[in-house]
Order: structure tokens, then C-alpha cells, then sequence
């Protein structure tokens, strides 16, 4: 088996988008794309029929657009894993807990609120965690993984007070 044949029957598609995966990949795609180029340029140099030149500079123009396009790729899926960071929201409910609940915290509800909510229950975690940890990726509703801690609940009063924190992506 010749050079030229074992080299077609590599899955290339595959080899690219494993090496586009590391940084060090993409570096070796970029130089083995200036290397070939360099080797073909060099070949056909002194070649006097254009269409051959033309041939090899649409190939390298072809592969070096699958490398880039690839590349893109890799980066777009990055910033996308890069949206979905670890995000930490602070709610309080009720009344009372003075800067100790309400300090600082992303979501405020009345006694009332709270209620409507699910007053703690297995609703209550339901809505939060939809308020604060949905997204809409490539046109669809998605809700990130969570993790939904209760801090604290002090009784009196209407209601007496609570603090809770969402998680999102832990």
C-alpha cells in the first residue's frame, strides 16, 4: 500500500475535530496546513501549466477554511460552557431577618409572595430555581443543574423569615 493510498483511507474529518479539541492540536493543524502548503508551492513552482497552480491553491485554500471553520467551532462550544458558569443567587422571604436575610440578596418576597410560591415546599424550590437558573439555548427552554440550599428560618410575626440560596452549574 502506497503512501497516497494509506493517506486516503484515514478518517481525516474525524483526526481534525479530535486534534481541534486541545490547544496544542490546533497548533499542529496550523502548521501542517503551512507545511503542505509550503511542500506544494515548492512542487509546483516551476510548473508551467497555471491550472495545476490553481488546483493546489484552491486545495489549500479549501483545507485551510475546514481548519478555520473548525476552529470556530471549538471556540463557539467554549464560550457556550463559558455561559454556563457556577452562579450563586441569595432570596429571602418573610418578615423580619433584618440585614442578616435581606442583605445582598438577588430575590426579595413578602409573606404573601412566599406563600404564592409554595412557602417553602417542594413549589417553592420548583420556581426558584426556574427563576434563576433557566436559559434558552438554540431556541429551547433549558434549566441549568442546581442546587437549592435552605440557610436559615426564624419564626414570628406574620410569617417569620427565611433564606435561601440557588446554585446554578455547581
Amino acid at each position: 500500500m502506497g503512501a497516497t493510498e494509506a493517506a486516503s483511507k484515514l478518517d481525516w474529518p474525524s483526526i481534525i475535530k479530535e486534534a481541534a479539541a486541545s490547544q496544542l492540536g490546533i497548533i499542529a493543524l496550523i502548521v501542517l496546513v503551512l507545511v503542505l502548503g509550503a511542500i506544494a508551492i515548492a512542487f509546483f513552482h516551476q510548473e508551467k501549466d497555471p491550472r495545476y497552480k490553481l488546483t493546489t491553491l484552491v486545495l489549500l485554500l479549501v483545507g485551510f477554511g475546514g481548519l478555520v471553520f473548525s476552529v470556530k467551532e471549538k471556540a463557539a462550544s467554549a464560550m457556550q460552557i463559558q455561559n454556563h458558569a457556577t452562579q450563586r443567587y441569595k432570596v429571602c422571604a418573610g418578615n423580619g431577618g433584618g440585614p442578616s436575610c435581606a442583605n445582598g440578596v438577588d430575590a426579595y418576597y413578602t409573606c404573601d409572595e412566599y406563600d404564592k410560591i409554595g412557602g417553602g415546599g417542594p413549589k417553592t424550590q420548583e420556581i426558584l430555581v426556574k427563576q434563576f437558573c433557566e436559559y434558552t439555548e438554540d431556541g429551547k427552554l433549558q434549566i441549568a443543574p442546581s442546587k437549592f440550599i435552605h440557610n436559615i428560618s426564624v419564626g414570628g410575626g406574620q410569617c417569620g423569615w427565611t433564606s435561601f440560596t440557588v446554585i446554578c452549574n455547581p
